[in-house]
C-alpha cells in the first residue's frame, strides 16, 4: 500500500519500488524526482500523521524501523530485531510511538492483535493483548481511520464480527461491533472518521450475491445498513467528504461508479452512476493522510497503478493547481475536537 500525505506545508508521496522505499513532493504543479528513504530490503511499510508529524514504520524480513520525516529530512531508529511476521503500524505521539501489530498463528486463520508504547529510547511499555482477530488480508490485516492528532479508530474483524476500537492518546475503548456474523472482503472496505461521524463501507461475502454496505455512526447512534450495490466483481471503494456531504467511489470489474448521500439524516443514497472517461483497470488505491483543516476528508485515493503519485479523479481536491476561488470544494464545517470528544463519550449502545 502506498501513501500520499498532506502535511508540513507540502504534499508528499511515499511508495515502494524494487524493494526500496521512495518519496516525492508535489512542487510547482508537478512531482519532484524520486528520493530514496531506504534502497532495498523493504518488505512493507506504513505511514501515519499526528498533527504535523509524519512517521513511517518500515519493515524488512528481520527488522522494523521507525523513520521520522520532516520536510525531506529523515531520521531512522530501530524498533524490532529478529524473525518477524505480521504488519506494524505506528503513530507518533508527543513523547512516544503508539504501535499496533498482528501476530500470525501457525495453522490457524485467526491471529493475535497487540498494541504497545515505545519511548524515544526504544523502551516498550503498556503492552496490550487486544484479542484474536481475522485479518482483512495479508498486506492490510486491520485498518486505522485517523480522526485528529492522537485520536483514531482501529477497525478489524473479531471472529466474524466487524467493529472498531477507539484510541485517544493513552486511552483505548472496547471493541464496538458494526456488523455481526459475516465474512468481510478486505479488498472492499473503506473507513472514514471525521469530527461529525464515522463512515464505513464494507462488502459482505456471500456465494450468491455479495453486497457492498454503508453504515455511519454519529450522535444518533449506529445507522441502518444501506446496500449500495450487490454482485460479484465489486472492489476498491473510496469514501470521501466534499461540501460537507459523504460520497463514494467504487469499482465494478473495469468500471468506476459514484454515488452520494442526501436527506436530512445524510443516509438517503443517490443511485450509483457510472463514472465516464476513465476505466478502473489502470487504477489502484493509495492511502491518503491529511491535516484536519483542509476542507476535504478521505482515507484513500485512486492513483495510477504504475505511478502511485499520480492522483486520479479527485486530484483537484488535493493538489493546489487551481486558484482557490475556482475550486469545487467548500470548507467542511466540522465540530471542534472538544465537541468530538464529548460525542465519542456517548457512543455506547
Amino acid at each position: 500500500m502506498n501513501y500520499i500525505v498532506s502535511a508540513q506545508g507540502g504534499l508528499y508521496c511515499f511508495y515502494g519500488q524494487g524493494g526500496g522505499l521512495f518519496w516525492r513532493e508535489y512542487v510547482h504543479e508537478a512531482w519532484s524526482p524520486p528520493a530514496p528513504l531506504k534502497q532495498n530490503s523493504v518488505a512493507n511499510f506504513t505511514v501515519s500523521l499526528c498533527g504535523d508529524k509524519i512517521l513511517i514504520v518500515c519493515q524488512g524480513d528481520t527488522w522494523v524501523e521507525q523513520i521520522d520525516f520532516n520536510k525531506g529530512k529523515a531520521t531512522a531508529s530501530q524498533l524490532v530485531w529478529g524473525g518477524l511476521d505480521g504488519r506494524y503500524y505506528g503513530v507518533p505521539f508527543e513523547d512516544e510511538t503508539f504501535l499496533v501489530h498482528n501476530i500470525p498463528i501457525g495453522g490457524e486463520q485467526s491471529q493475535i492483535l497487540m498494541s504497545h508504547r515505545v519511548s524515544p529510547k526504544g523502551l516498550w511499555s503498556d503492552s496490550r493483548h487486544l484479542g484474536r482477530f481475522t485479518p482483512f488480508e495479508d498486506d492490510n490485516p486491520f485498518h486505522v481511520a485517523p480522526v485528529s492528532g492522537q485520536h483514531m479508530l482501529l477497525f478489524y474483524q473479531s471472529g466474524t464480527n466487524l467493529g472498531y476500537r477507539e484510541i485517544y492518546g493513552r486511552k483505548m475503548g472496547d471493541f464496538n461491533i458494526i456488523h455481526q456474523n459475516t465474512a468481510i472482503n478486505g479488498q472492499a472496505c473503506s473507513f472514514l472518521s471525521t469530527t461529525r461521524a464515522a463512515h464505513m463501507v464494507y462488502m459482505t461475502k456471500n456465494l450468491l450475491s455479495p453486497s457492498l454496505i454503508y453504515r455511519r455512526r454519529d450522535e444518533n447512534g449506529l445507522s441502518a445498513k444501506i446496500t449500495i450495490a450487490s454482485g460479484h466483481g465489486i472492489h476498491s471503494p473510496v469514501l470521501y467528504i466534499a461540501n460537507d456531504r459523504p460520497h463514494l467511489l467504487y469499482m465494478h470489474q473495469n468500471d468506476i461508479y459514484t454515488c452520494g448521500f442526501d436527506g436530512a439524516d445524510g443516509l438517503a443514497i443517490t443511485p450509483p452512476s457510472k463514472y465516464e472517461g476513465q476505466r478502473a483497470q489502470n487504477l489502484t488505491r493509495c492511502k491518503f493522510l491529511q491535516e484536519t483543516d483542509k476542507g476535504f476528508a478521505a482515507n484513500e485515493l485512486l492513483v495510477d497503478a504504475q505511478n502511485p503519485w499520480d492522483i486520479q479523479i479527485l486530484k483537484n481536491f488535493i493538489t493546489p493547481s487551481r486558484p482557490k476561488e475556482n475550486r469545487i470544494l467548500h470548507a467542511a464545517q466540522i465540530g471542534s475536537q472538544k465537541d468530538y470528544d464529548n460525542f465519542f463519550d456517548n457512543w455506547h449502545e
